[in-house]
């Protein structure tokens, strides 16, 4: 805006001189027109100025809100960076993890019908599986005295009989797949 002021104050200059050398020539014709034409400069340089003092609360309001916002910004970075590590960690522990859920999977159709008798003093009872069913083998875990538990798919309902208590007692962590042998 200064640059353009500057110019406009350099021909308002030059008009005057061409005034002053019109006025010594006697030319009145060409001497009201180039008054006018200095008026009009005049005019737009007031406008412009006035323009500019409008314009300069606005870049200030502009300027607080660029500031509040790079507070925010830097407010956020140490979040993102946190969030950035937290994501590295999960696919630390994503890739750790992957080579046992690509192994066997735990269900195994391979176990063994058994056949379970029952007998009390009254009644005998007997339970069969059928062949092919399938059990879900769950445990020691942490806090379970290193008991286990046998399930039966698809109905997760417990199976008919208990595997003995593991020797190590409170295990956990261990995953097991299927053998050819059972």
């Amino acid at each position: 805006m200064d640059e353009v002021k500057e110019k406009l104050e350099v021909k308002l200059d030059h008009l005057n001189q061409l005034l002053e050398q019109l006025i010594a020539s006697n030319a009145e014709g060409k001497l009201i027109e180039l008054k006018d034409i200095a008026e009009s400069v005049e005019e737009k340089v007031e406008s412009i100025e006035k323009e500019v003092t409008d314009l300069i609360p606005l870049t200030q309001t502009v300027k607080k809100k660029v500031d509040i916002i790079g507070e925010k910004l830097n407010v956020l970075k140490p979040i993102t960076q946190t969030v950035e590590k937290k994501v590295d960690m999960i696919d630390e522990k994503k890739n750790k993890l992957k080579p046992i859920t690509d192994s066997e999977p735990i269900v195994s159709p391979v176990l063994s019908p058994t056949t379970t008798t029952t007998t009390t003093s009254t009644t005998p009872t007997s339970t069969t599986t059928s062949p092919g069913s399938q059990f879900l083998f769950l445990g020691p875990g942490s806090g379970s005295s290193g008991q286990s538990e046998l399930l039966s798919l698809p109905s997760l309902s417990p199976a008919n009989c208990s595997p003995p208590v593991h020797p190590k007692g409170d295990s956990y962590g261990y995953v097991a797949t299927s053998t050819q042998d059972g």
